[in-house]
């Protein structure tokens, strides 16, 4: 049998060199530890991201993830997000609802990098490619979720981005920029720089999302150029950034990749 603790060591490798955009090499590991591991949990997830990130492939990335995401599997939380992902991506809105009710019992994405209610997953998904109208229930629904968890643990900056996210859906441009900037605060990169990466994400989406294109700009040229699960290839193929694609400052980016 194989032993886990090698096999996720080669797994992490693959994650480390992810970040560090060699993604050609990341691949390499990803796939050893299939060779060790066919029925790893993650590694579905982990490569459809790598592809995401190093190309834009949408229709590979969601091949990757048919078989982990087949009735004969149970797939994990990230691969259901990851494939919630891809489809949002592609506007595939049928594809999206299924995704969504797969994830749904879960009632939010909880892990190190981010803390989502699955209504402002929602919320997000039906202000970019739905019913922008719907988008304003969903998210007070997660703002009343996230207030609460704001009361009980207030030094958690996955809640802080969330909620800042939360608030540029509501129109409360203020409050969405300092929830966003507090998240950075309580764990910037210089901490931690993977999960201090994605308080920057969040940042930017905000910006984005109460039409402070130049401060977006500035966030997203610096994530391009950290490590991060992050890259060009991804603000092609994010509709999160669509607001942004008419500025130069953006365009130029996005032509780097």
């Amino acid at each position: 049998a194989a032993n886990p603790r090698a096999t996720e060591i080669v797994r992490q490798m693959g994650e480390t060199l992810t970040l560090l955009r060699r993604y050609e090499e990341a691949e390499a590991a990803y796939d050893r530890t299939l060779l060790i591991s066919p029925d790893n949990e993650f590694v579905p997830a982990n490569k459809a991201m790598n592809i995401l990130l190093s190309t834009g492939d949408l229709e590979l990335a969601d091949k990757v993830l048919a078989d982990a995401t087949s009735v004969n599997r149970r797939p994990t939380a990230i691969v259901l997000f990851t494939k919630l992902r891809v489809d949002w991506y592609r506007g595939d809105k049928n594809a999206v609802q299924a995704a969504l009710k797969a994830i749904s019992p879960m009632g939010s994405l909880d892990n190190q990098f981010f803390y989502m209610p699955i209504s402002l997953v929602q919320a997000r998904i039906e202000q970019t490619i739905g019913d922008p109208s719907r988008s304003r229930q969903l998210f007070d629904e997660a703002r009343k979720q996230l207030e609460s968890l704001l009361v009980a643990t207030p030094e958690d900056g996955r809640f802080h981005s969330a909620i800042g996210i939360t608030y540029a859906g509501l129109g409360r441009k203020g409050d969405a920029i300092r929830e966003a900037q507090k998240g950075v605060e309580l764990l910037p990169v210089e901490k931690e720089a993977w999960r201090g990466s994605y308080r920057l994400v969040s940042l930017a989406t905000v910006y984005t999302m109460v039409g402070e294109q130049e401060k977006a700009l500035d966030v997203l040229e610096r994530l391009v150029s950290i490590p991060a699960d992050f890259s060009v290839q991804l603000l092609k193929i994010d509709p999160t950034w669509k607001p942004l694609s008419g500025n130069a400052r953006f365009q130029r980016l996005v032509k780097r990749g």
